[in-house]
């Protein structure tokens, strides 16, 4: 989830509920906690999980969040990275507002996350029974938010930085200066050490 802070409602009850969940359909979760949540709040849900039979807490230095997402067969979350990721790598996504604050910037409301506002809806999903989506609309969402998912990410995202590098600021003392150029409108009086 994100921070329990920033969740929309109050973030402890909808983990309580989902654990109550969990041990009513012997459903396997693993709660992967926000890496800047406050120790507090780890701490206490580390004491309360310590005996569920089905749901734990993973520790977020030792634990690689893709894998997680990849392993599961569900993402349970609320406007976080993860959910974005979920979406990236194939993994169905449940949107939780069990308390029906609603949540900023929906995904549910742009169809491509189930949206959870009570536990009657949470049991289908935890037992596998999912509510179809229309892909279609989740493959052109994902296409418009997330973009191709070639595993070249790194070097696309390197070539659309050096563009708007050299694009925006060709022409500029600025550049001229990275490039150890002179330039026309410097007013740098160093003189040259060659």
């Amino acid at each position: 989830p994100p921070l329990l802070g920033r969740f929309e409602c109050n973030g402890l009850k909808a983990i309580g509920l989902v654990a109550v969940c969990s041990a009513n359909t012997a459903t396997a979760v693993a709660l992967r906690m926000h890496p800047f949540e406050a120790g507090e709040h780890v701490a206490r849900l580390q004491k309360t999980l310590a005996e569920h039979p089905y749901m734990k807490l993973i520790d977020v230095d030792r634990s690689d969040t893709l894998s997680l997402i990849v392993g599961s067969d569900l993402v349970l979350s609320q406007h976080s990275t993860v959910a974005f990721e979920s979406l990236a790598l194939g993994t169905p996504l449940a949107e939780l507002d069990l308390e029906g604050a609603g949540v900023l910037e929906s995904l549910a409301e742009q169809g491509v996350a189930t949206r959870i506002d009570n536990l009657d809806k949470l049991l289908p999903l935890v037992s596998g029974k999912a509510p179809p989506l229309n892909y279609v609309v989740v493959n052109q969402w994902i296409t418009e938010h997330i973009g191709p998912r070639t595993g070249q990410s790194s070097a696309a995202a390197a070539t659309e930085i050096e563009e708007l590098i050299v694009g925006g600021r060709a022409g500029t003392a600025e550049t001229a200066a990275m490039e150890g150029e002179p330039h026309a409108e410097s007013t740098d009086q160093t003189p040259d050490p060659a």
